[in-house]
Formats: structure tokens, C-alpha cells, sequence
């Protein structure tokens, strides 16, 4: 809503996604009528459907890029708050990303439903995502980013041809002041740091085999739900 992250805030003019400046000053009068110009033209032909215009307007690979990595870890905030975009000789850029503290199923289940879990789409649902998605255009760079992205992808949680999976390698650079956090300052790993998080597992071991699993699950779910082929 209105004024809810930042204190001056205007809607676009025809898909009226609320953006907020960051600059806590207001826009000027000569910067709103810029920003109502481009937005008029940019969403008017991204609900044409016109590619030709869409890439004049929006810079698309940062959208692909931002799209992917919000569904795949599945972040709360996307298009509802901390979610950046940025104008630059004429064209919106997306990101950069911020904020992924409520991802990966770290989301309270009476509180956000579903986001939990390792199934549904939800990025697909917020602000400019809502009409992105739905062009086959869109969704074909999406997923030839994905199998580009795919051995990355895989090695967050697994092993692969590029080493250990990065759980393990920041497990073994970080490993030991992890632990200090529940060892020798008073938290406690079952904690909830907030009522927005998920119930923590009774371990730090069973945590991290919870956002290993995770990550595998949603892999697996994506590869299946836009039926993607993985050249082995």
C-alpha cells in the first residue's frame, strides 16, 4: 500500500503496479511526467504482446534472470516489497535482487499458505510477472535460461561436475562460527526469529538437510512443471 516502504510512491498508468522511489524526496514534476510517458508505452506493449516494443522498454534478460531466481527460491517478497527496478538510457531494468530471507520454505504456514512449500509457482503472480508469464515468448527465455543455469542450479545442493554443492563448501568456510551462534551466543536454533519465518527443525544438522531438500524438491518440481529436458 501506499507509503507502506517508501514515503513517496505513484501507480502505473495502466497495469498499476505501485512502485516507491528510492529517494525519500518525491519525484519532480518534469520526472513524474517522464515516468508516466515511459511506463504508458512500455505496458502498453507488454499487454500487446509485442516483442519488438517490449525489448525497446524492457530490458529482458535482466527480467528472465529475475524472474528465475525469485521462482526458484520461491521468495515471499517478490512484488510486494523489497523488489528493486531500476531506468537507465530508456529502458527498466529488473533487480538488483534483495531480500531473501522468507524463501527456500522459510515462511510461516498459517501466515503464507502454500509459499512453503517446494510446489506452485508464486513470482508468476506479482506486478509485471503477471503478464510476462503468460507470453510463450517470455516463458521460452525462462526456460533456456534454466537448462544454461541447470548444472548451478543443481550444484546449490548437490555434488557435480563443478565440486561440492555450495551448502557444503559454505559449511566448511563457515561451518564453525555457525555453530558458535547456538553454542556460544544464547540462541537457540528452534527459535523463531520472527512470526514470519517457519518453526526451525530441533537441529542445525536437521536445518540444513531441510534447505538441502528443499532446494532438490524444487528443482525437481520446476523440471517437471515446465517440462524441461536436461541433456544428461
Amino acid at each position: 500500500w501506499v507509503g507502506y516502504s517508501n514515503l513517496a510512491a505513484f501507480r502505473t498508468p495502466r497495469c498499476g503496479v505501485l512502485l516507491g522511489y528510492n529517494d525519500r524526496d518525491d519525484a519532480t514534476p518534469q520526472q513524474k511526467e517522464y515516468l508516466n510517458e515511459f511506463f504508458t508505452k512500455a505496458e502498453r506493449a507488454l499487454l500487446d504482446g509485442d516483442w519488438d516494443n517490449i525489448k525497446k522498454y524492457f530490458d529482458v534478460d535482466s527480467f528472465v534472470n529475475h524472474y528465475l531466481l525469485n521462482e526458484f527460491f520461491k521468495n515471499v517478497d517478490i512484488a510486494t516489497s523489497s523488489t528493486r527496478y531500476y531506468l537507465k538510457e530508456g529502458k527498466l531494468y529488473a533487480g538488483p535482487v534483495w531480500d531473501l530471507d522468507l524463501s527456500t520454505g522459510n515462511a510461516d504456514k498459517d501466515y503464507y499458505g502454500v509459499i512453503y512449500s517446494t510446489e506452485n509457482l508464486h513470482a508468476k503472480n506479482g506486478q509485471w510477472y503477471k503478464w510476462f508469464t503468460k507470453d510463450q515468448e517470455f516463458m521460452k527465455l525462462v526456460k533456456e535460461r534454466f537448462v544454461e543455469m541447470n548444472d548451478y542450479l543443481v550444484n546449490i545442493y548437490a555434488q557435480n561436475e563443478l565440486g561440492y554443492s555450495r551448502i557444503d563448501v559454505l559449511l566448511a568456510q563457515f561451518g564453525e562460527s555457525f555453530n558458535d551462534n547456538f553454542t556460544k551466543a544464547p540462541w537457540k536454533v528452534w527459535d523463531k526469529t520472527s512470526e514470519l519465518e517457519r518453526i526451525p527443525e530441533g537441529t542445525y544438522e536437521e536445518n540444513v538437510e531441510y534447505l538441502r531438500g528443499w532446494f532438490e524438491g524444487r528443482y525437481n518440481w520446476l523440471v517437471k512443471q515446465w517440462n524441461i529436458k536436461i541433456e544428461n
